[in-house]
């Protein structure tokens, strides 16, 4: 819908998850230009991790899964995978600005792909936000999975988990 990651695409983004919450169309629309200011201004991320991610991704990896992570962050990832205690899950993890491609576009996931010498009738790619994530994948022949823990995106056509360890009954 909109190419590349804008104000105008995170504009959009924003008043999805204010309709989400219940807000009417005419409230998202003098709402969502004040707090996109607002978070532009004041918005200091912090990486939170549930408690279900490391049991997932060790009874993943101990069936046999290869995982890698793609972030469209501009910054390097590798010393925070690290960091994290997350290195011995992924076979690969690599930023937008490593390759110069960003989600949605397809090549960014066909390079994650050839990383994980897979194809696409064979993989599946799972990421939090519809536009950028599973029309990417979609794009790439993947088959996506949103994880939608606050049912952001209630009105998508794709396979859904609202926690991260539905993904071994999922895969």
């Amino acid at each position: 819908m909109y190419g590349e990651l804008t104000d105008e695409f995170w504009l959009h983004y924003l008043k999805r998850k204010l309709w989400a919450a219940g807000l009417t169309e005419l409230q998202t629309t003098d709402l969502a230009p004040v707090i996109q200011k607002e978070l532009i201004e004041r918005y200091k991320p912090e990486v939170f991790i549930s408690d279900d991610v490391r049991p997932t991704l060790k009874t993943l990896r101990g069936l046999g899964y290869k995982m890698g992570l793609v972030s469209n962050r501009q910054n390097p990832i590798e010393a925070e995978v690290k960091e994290l205690g997350f290195k011995s899950y992924f076979d690969f993890s690599f930023t937008s600005s490593d390759v110069q491609l960003a989600k949605p576009d397809p090549k960014i996931f066909e390079h994650a792909l050839y990383l994980a010498e897979s194809g696409p009738e064979i993989s599946a790619y799972i990421g939090d936000n519809y536009y950028t994530d599973i029309v990417g994948a979609q794009n790439a022949g993947i088959y996506p999975v949103l994880f939608d823990p606050r049912n952001i995106f209630p009105d998508v056509e794709c396979h859904r988990i609202y926690k991260i360890s539905d993904l071994v009954s999922t895969i």
